[in-house]
């Protein structure tokens, strides 16, 4: 998969991105985001052809745009939370749909700061996805 430049966006300064979660200079994680439809279905359909189905917080519909899924404790370590926006634009007089997406791959069981008692990562997204 490779990112591209050229994609409908509503805004100019909507950009595909990648990022690095770190904290006391540990790298913790990696994020990516793309607005591009065919870049958020080609990620999800990678993510689901090496990691399997996903499990699934909720699917977006006409009420509720947005999707939330996650991978836990992959083979690879991390546990991976996609979180998907429903967006219908009308680009140049053509109607068209589909997905923004935002994919976080954290270290398994990553802790919400430095306290025992905090919540996960994932149990935070889980929390934050639900409708």
């Amino acid at each position: 998969m490779s990112f591209i430049l050229e994609y409908p966006k509503k805004k100019k300064y909507l950009k595909s991105s990648i990022g690095f979660l770190i904290s006391n200079s540990i790298l913790e994680g990696v994020f990516l985001s793309t607005y591009s439809f065919k870049e958020s279905e080609e990620l999800f359909n990678i993510l689901t052809k090496k990691y399997g189905k996903p499990n699934v917080i909720n699917v977006a519909n006409a009420d509720w745009p947005y999707s939330g899924y996650y991978w836990k404790g992959t083979k690879d370590g991390f546990d991976i939370l996609l979180a998907q926006s429903m967006e219908k634009l009308n680009i140049e007089g053509e109607n068209i749909s589909g997905y923004t997406t935002e994919v976080y791959f954290v270290k398994q069981d990553l802790k919400i700061g430095k306290m025992e008692t905090r919540e996960t990562v994932l149990e935070n997204f889980i929390k934050a996805h639900k409708q």
